[in-house]
């Protein structure tokens, strides 16, 4: 795509200039020392450096690819006016040049240098219209022959800079005069103060010019044509025109020109006495070679060095030539091949370089305005700039103070700029490039009165006096030059650095390194603002004190890293302060209290300094720890979820949140609790305009239109390389209808008008909503919090006078009854502004400014002081300043899922209370401000956050998506919506969804029922469950009635959710408590219009006892049943009545009913399901009734249900008369009669026989025997880990059958079981098989020690911790009871459940600080130090359940060990 710079408005169509074919001269010096010019260059040259130096530049070069920076993805140059970068061919031609002149020095120096250097003074002639120039090694050595003429030969005592010029240029006059030769350097400032860099107007120079000159006359005058500092560019026709008739000799700097060059500016070089320049800048060639261009020949400037071609001839006799030939021969140095090569950089130069300049001119313009939204310095020009210089406003880069450092920060984040300073605050008391002397002197007087690192002056407030800073700021700006490899992304770059963002893809170590140190430091700065006593003082009564957020953000490092895995529990610093600092509190309701039951509430003053210096202690040891784990771990790209430097990034971006949050509790802080002299030393706009004593009005608000459009969000579409929390994953789109919007913020003055109208009395009430009224009733609030008595304001560190422009900070209660107040005052309904249009708002608007970042000022600024433009029209502050209130809900988007490292970030805000809060503030930093950012508050909740209120008809987000919350419907929705991949054991192996399956089935036959049939198909479906195949039927027919049915009601509401809303949420079990929130949506052109009405589709709901259906449950063509119990004679007589005569009945069921016509091998039980069918029905032939479906799905983790599943298509017979009698069967005696507890299910017959089966039987689907497997996995172990194989226990060993297998291997085996029927099995199996060394005896795992004086190699627990009341008491038993170098063995699926453990007394499977704390986890630190997790297993086994299903289980198999085993 070309640059917009290549068609600009008004620019006329770019037309190479004629190039004129210069050649080889033939009259030129025939001999200068060594050099010789003869021969033919043919000859000479090899064929390609012949024609790479000789031939035509093309005309279809592509300007964007004349110049290649290699410069890879991480590094961007924003600084060509520094180094400048050779043209590709260029650099390719010095490379032959110098690869010839090493391979062939005799034929190079001696007989093609020379010719070849004439060629390029023959182009440059012909580019500069004169023969009066030279080459010189570069700008610096041109300088110094010109001056060594005007000084030494022609004795010129007076010399004059008109200000800025480049620092060499500086430093040789200062030498001149430290010589003597030169009597004075007068410095001439146009302008006043640093206007000197910037001044472009003739008028102001040329006064500045005379002024000088009148006070002091000077004979010779040194400019920079463009200033290196800033870009200002100089209008040498008015200073050329001043020397000439001052009779002053002008010499001009041109290394930085470039818009000279072309059109009637170059007229300008004709008055300029002597011309200087470098050539390896905008003219590209490579380093280094410099240009003389003189006027007179007589007045040429001295050669550098003496060399050959010297001659001791008189000024009035030299020649051009004699002038060259004093230059040319310096040795065999570099130089000449620049100055060969230059002949083919000003040929490209001058074919493409004007059209370079007007691309990169836009280029920086528009990067620097729309990218970096940020205003340039100097003005836009009609020859278009390629350098320009922005002021440095930012948190992370002015603090440090220092050029070189800032400089070598941004480029550790890849990004090369110049860094210029300026000004002098009391905090430095040296200064660079200072520019004027009166401005020095205003500063150096400030510096006097501000003592070291305090810098206060008296402030009267209110009748107080309050010490304040009103130092002149220290002043950084960035030097930002463009050239035509420059793209929008190298400016996109820079803005992610200046916002505080991290590119996933190319941040480097280094990067973030500084981003860490700048976010961790500023955290510490602003609490340095408190005295000791308010780190235990609440000052927001709904959060914790603020010595708890000290501690918090270095205390989720830490937590975070042993979550991921990357830091070992055992490499926690101070876990039990890990642990009371990890849980902040969500805002909860304002009548809430928390308790004052934290360790430090009741501390003295002693005991609290104490205690801020052991949290301080302990930041810096956190600090030290990431930033060795950042420097022992090289970044790998992208950075990816999960990874390090992804938790490296999660813990930045959650500092930063409570930068903001913590923020706004210190600005409740009592006013004598702030420190007068701190770290955190930014300036506010009131201190900037503390002169001002009269506050200025508030401008008047208006409403603007704002147009409509597609809104797109999520990761999906925006910021997909940067860090973002998990409610940004995922994607949602909306169209919205144009609307009208405040044009600014509602300032104070604005809302004074809301409260002085009654808005917080009675007559009010209508207002606000029932909740906040509750709130102003309850609390007695009469205002917003942050005002005092309506006279003056609290800011986060001072009482200043009210602000009336500055922006109202309120909370959404208040801002929703304002809005509604401001609708009954103008007439049109008015409501806070809505996420999805604020985005779009942001996205839309040109030329953005914001005060965010902490960029601009550390508060609120006025109303009107920053924004862009929206569709011509002015809108302030879209971002930034404040955060907007909005009227949405906080909601999570298609896709969402939680992050494993931190599971509660997003979901505990999804409950319809907490409402986005838009666009960042003044504090917010990197994501917080960042466009795809999504928080939120609850209503009654403070932030620094106002009012945006539209008129708008737009619909949003009032209420959040239900999300399915119980453990067993989990179960079946996972079953129903997700596709089961894992990979498993059993020999017939799962399809992915049967219920997806079994619908598309049931469609199919459906069509083809609809064939013979007209008008609309009446089907139950029967059992549907959740609702998946259902879903597949609608998908799949049309012209339906169908009466959906299950015997839950909570069943129904899925599919009924799903068509409302074209998604379902859900959780599912994990472990124990632990779960996860899983998602099914419908594809982008499904719809519940779609799937019923332009389908011709209904559907109802309706639940059913299908041994008993409703009345009008009656008169069906097709019925659709998938059974999942075996003997469904009952219920499927009970439904087949509801089927007409000759209606279709498509079943799935793993009851048996076939073995013998479709290959279905298992045993039939004629008295059930088969009976029916065959008696009533006629079996449909169908292909897919010809194999069975295996399915299984997730319960937890570990523990999954399997079932074999049958399809088959039957037909009711004609005259079928169904009688109920013939298939009922009275349950057997005892049937329903399950065991209570614990101990009587042990000592249940069926339970004792199914555990003799699982113990000594074959294993089932395919899977090994468990016990027996299980043996192997401990043998395995303990050779692996070379254990002694002399004692071996099993606790909790049921039947035995794995200890039966340990006694084949050591020498004595103890084994025990709470229940005594299974510890009777085992010795009667002991006795049968002639166990000696086999030991069994009941016993209580509880008391384990008290049962055996032994100590064993081997302890095994297997399906054991999960059954018992206190786990930790037998794992704490049993580590005790190991032998040195013994191991033990914990194998579970860990299934908790409260009937048989306590929730207190699980190891895991719930929340522990606020992260996910599996079993695992319990295990590992329960043993720690002194065994460790040496290898983790999943084992799986298989039991059958009573209604035809399996239960498919992994147990967790965890070898723990000694340390020193590690090694094995």
């Amino acid at each position: 795509m070309p640059m917009p710079a290549l068609t600009i408005p008004r620019q006329p169509s770019l037309a190479f200039p004629h190039m004129k074919k210069v050649p080889l001269r033939k009259d030129s010096e025939r001999k200068i020392g060594s050099f010789r010019s003869n021969g033919d260059m043919k000859t000479l040259l090899p064929q390609d450096l012949y024609s790479a130096i000789f031939d035509e530049i093309p005309d279809d070069l592509d300007i964007k690819n004349l110049i290649t920076v290699d410069q890879g993805p991480q590094n961007h140059y924003l600084n060509n006016a520094a180094f400048g970068r050779a043209y590709n061919d260029v650099l390719d031609l010095s490379f032959k040049l110098k690869r010839f002149a090493e391979t062939n020095p005799d034929i190079f120096y001696d007989q093609a240098c020379l010719p070849l250097i004439n060629h390029t003074y023959d182009v440059l002639e012909d580019f500069f219209g004169t023969d009066k120039l030279v080459l010189v090694p570069n700008c610096t050595f041109g300088l110094k022959a010109v001056m060594e003429h005007l000084v030494r030969e022609k004795n010129h005592k007076i010399l004059a800079q008109l200000t800025p010029v480049y620092g060499a240029t500086q430093k040789l006059m200062d030498y001149y005069k430290s010589t003597g030769d030169v009597d004075k350097v007068l410095k001439i400032s146009p302008g006043r103060g640093h206007h000197a860099l910037l001044e472009e107007d003739p008028s102001v120079i040329v006064e500045a010019l005379e002024d000088a000159y009148a006070l002091q006359e000077f004979t010779v005058l040194f400019c920079d044509q463009v200033a290196s500092q800033t870009g200002r560019v100089l209008p040498l026709d008015a200073v050329s025109k001043f020397c000439k008739e001052n009779n002053i000799v002008l010499v001009v700097d041109g290394t930085q020109s470039c818009q000279l060059f072309f059109g009637k500016n170059k007229k300008q070089l004709q008055n300029v006495d002597f011309f200087v320049m470098s050539t390896h800048k905008w003219i590209s060639n490579v380093k280094t070679c410099g240009i003389v261009v003189f006027k007179d020949p007589q007045n040429a400037p001295c050669a550098p060095a003496i060399s050959f071609g010297w001659e001791n001839s008189c000024s009035n006799s030299l020649t051009i030539g004699k002038i060259r030939a004093k230059f040319q021969w310096l040795g065999m140095l570099d130089s000449y091949i620049s100055y060969i090569t230059l002949s083919k950089a000003i040929k490209i130069f001058r074919k493409y370089g004007e059209a370079q300049m007007l691309m990169a001119s836009a280029t920086l313009e528009k990067g620097i305005a729309d990218i970096l939204h940020l205003k340039a310095i100097l003005p836009k020009t009609y020859n278009g700039r390629v350098i320009n210089i922005v002021e440095l406003e930012n948190s992370q880069f002015e603090p440090m103070g220092d050029v070189t450092q800032i400089q070598n920060a941004l480029q550790d984040y890849g990004i090369f700029v110049s860094v210029k300073k300026y000004g002098q605050g009391c905090a430095d008391t040296t200064t660079e490039n200072f520019i004027d002397a009166a401005l020095a002197s205003k500063q150096n007087e400030e510096d006097t009165q501000c003592p070291n690192s305090t810098c206060t002056k008296k402030r009267k407030i209110s009748g107080a006096v309050l010490d304040a800073c009103s130092k002149i700021k220290q002043k950084f700006y960035i030097r930002i030059s463009c050239w035509s490899f420059n793209r929008k992304e190298n400016f996109e770059a820079l803005n992610l650095v200046f916002n505080n963002n991290l590119k996933l893809s190319t941040s480097t170590n280094n990067a973030l390194r500084h981003q860490f140190l700048h976010t961790y430091d500023l955290y510490e700065k602003l609490f340095s603002v408190l005295e000791t006593k308010a780190f235990f003082n609440r000052a927001e009564r709904l959060r914790h004190h603020l010595i708890f957020y000290y501690a918090h953000t270095a205390v989720f490092f830490i937590n975070k890293l042993v979550v991921s895995g990357y830091l070992h529990p055992m490499q926690r610093i101070d876990p039990r302060l890990e642990s009371v600092m990890s849980v902040g509190v969500d805002e909860m309701s304002w009548d809430d209290v928390l308790e004052e039951n934290y360790e430090w509430t009741s501390m003295s003053d002693e005991d609290q300094e104490n205690y801020l210096w052991k949290i301080k202690n302990y930041r810096q040891q956190v600090k030290d720890l990431v930033l060795g784990m950042i420097d022992c771990n090289p970044v790998v790209h992208p950075i990816a979820q999960g990874s390090f430097h992804w938790v490296l990034l999660m813990g930045l971006e959650h500092e930063k949140i409570h930068l903001e949050t913590s923020a706004v509790i210190i600005s409740q802080v009592p006013i004598d609790l702030i420190k007068k002299h701190h770290q955190f030393k930014f300036r506010t706009y009131y201190d900037e305009k503390s002169d001002v004593d009269c506050p200025g009005d508030a401008p008047s608000n208006t409403l603007v239109r704002i147009p409509g459009g597609e809104v797109t969000m999520g990761k999906d579409h925006h910021e997909q390389d940067l860090y973002g929390w998990d409610n940004e994953f995922g994607s949602e789109r909306k169209t919205l209808k144009p609307f009208t919007s405040s044009q600014m913020l509602v300032s104070n003055a604005e809302y004074l008008e809301f409260v002085e109208a009654g808005g917080y009395e009675d007559k009010g009430k209508s207002w606000w909503s029932n909740e906040g009224w509750k709130y102003v009733s309850d609390l007695h609030v009469s205002g917003p919090r942050f005002w005092i008595d309506r006279t003056h304001c609290r800011t986060m560190l001072d009482i200043i006078p009210m602000p009336w422009d500055l922006p109202v900070e309120v909370n959404n209660l208040e801002a929703d009854a304002f809005c509604k107040w401001k609708s009954s005052q103008i007439g049109k309904k008015l409501r806070l502004i809505s996420h999805e249009e604020s985005l779009h708002m942001r996205q839309i608007a040109k030329k953005q400014t914001s005060n965010s970042n902490l960029n601009k000022f550390a508060s609120p600024t006025p109303v009107n002081l920053y924004g862009g433009q929206i569709n011509g029209k002015k809108v302030f502050d879209i971002s930034g300043n404040v955060w907007r209130h909005s009227v949405s809900v906080l909601t999570i988007m298609e896709g969402f899922k939680t992050d494993p490292f931190y599971n509660d970030f997003t979901l505990p805000t999804i409950d319809g209370f907490h409402n986005h809060i838009l666009g960042g503030s003044w504090i917010s930093l990197g994501n917080c401000s960042n466009h795809n950012g999504r928080y939120g508050f609850r209503r009654h909740f403070y932030q620094y956050a106002g009012i945006r209120y539209v008129c708008s008809e737009n619909d949003y987000h009032d209420r959040v998506l239900q999300i399915f919350d119980g453990i067993a419907i989990g179960h079946q929705i996972t079953e129903h919506f997700t596709d089961f991949t894992d990979q498993v054991l059993m020999q017939k192996k799962p399809i992915k969804n049967w219920p997806e399956k079994f619908g598309q089935m049931a469609a199919e036959q459906i069509n083809q029922e609809a064939q013979n049939f007209s008008g609309k198909i009446k089907v139950l479906f029967a059992h549907g469950g959740v609702g998946r195949s259902a879903l597949e039927i609608l998908r799949g027919c049309q012209d339906l009635n169908m009466d959906y049915t299950d015997t839950t009601a909570n069943n129904l509401q899925v599919l009924e959710h799903l068509l409302e809303n074209k998604r379902i949420q859900w959780y599912q079990q994990v472990e124990g408590k632990l779960v996860e929130l899983m998602e099914f949506s419908l594809n982008e052109f499904e719809s519940s219009d779609r799937l019923l009405k332009e389908k011709g589709n209904s559907i109802s709901y309706w639940q059913a006892d299908y041994r008993n259906l409703r009345p009008q449950l009656d008169g069906y063509t097709v019925i659709v049943t998938d059974f999942r119990i075996k003997d469904a004679a009952q219920e499927l007589e009970h439904i087949s009545s509801k089927l007409v005569e000759g209606g279709l009945l498509i079943m799935g069921g793993i009851d048996e009913v076939d073995g013998y016509s479709t290959g279905r091998s298992s045993p039939i039980r004629q008295r059930y399901s088969l009976s029916v069918l065959e008696k009533y029905f006629d079996e449909v032939p169908s292909d897919e009734a010809l194999e069975s479906y295996a399915h299984i799905y997730k319960e937890t983790r570990n523990k999954h249900q399997y079932a074999i599943s049958n399809f088959s298509v039957w037909r009711k017979k004609m005259n079928a008369e169904i009688d109920a009698a013939d298939f009922f069967t009275a349950p057997e005696e005892n049937s329903a009669r399950r065991p209570e507890t614990t101990a009587q299910y042990y000592e249940d017959g069926d339970i004792l026989t199914s555990y003799d089966q699982f113990h000594f039987g074959e294993g089932l689907l395919g899977i090994q025997n468990f016990p027996q497997k299980m043996a192997e996995v401990c043998i395995e172990a303990g050779k692996k880990f070379k254990i002694n194989f002399n004692t071996a226990l099993d606790a909790g060993c049921g039947p035995g059958r794995t200890a039966m297998e340990l006694c084949k291997v050591f020498e004595k085996v103890e084994a025990y079981d709470y229940s005594q029927s299974f510890v009777d099995m085992m010795l009667e199996n002991k006795m049968r098989k002639g166990l000696d060394n086999l030991t069994a005896y009941q016993g209580d795992s509880h008391i384990q020690d008290q049962l055996t004086e032994e100590k064993f190699d081997l302890i095994f627990g297997c399906n054991l911790i999960d059954r018992l009341h206190t786990p930790i008491q037998w794992v704490k038993q049993s580590q005790a009871m190991l032998r040195e170098g013994g191991l033990l063995i914990i194998a579970s699926p860990y299934t908790w459940k409260p009937e048989h453990t306590p929730v207190e007394k699980w190891l895991g499977g719930y929340l522990k600080d606020a992260e996910n704390h599996f079993t695992l986890d319990g295990l590992k630190e329960a043993l720690m130090p002194d065994l460790v997790l040496l290898e983790e297993k999943k084992v799986p086994f298989v039991i059958p359940d009573a209604d035809g299903t399996f239960q498919y289980t992994y147990s967790n198999c965890t070898i723990f060990g000694a340390p020193s085993k590690n090694k094995f």
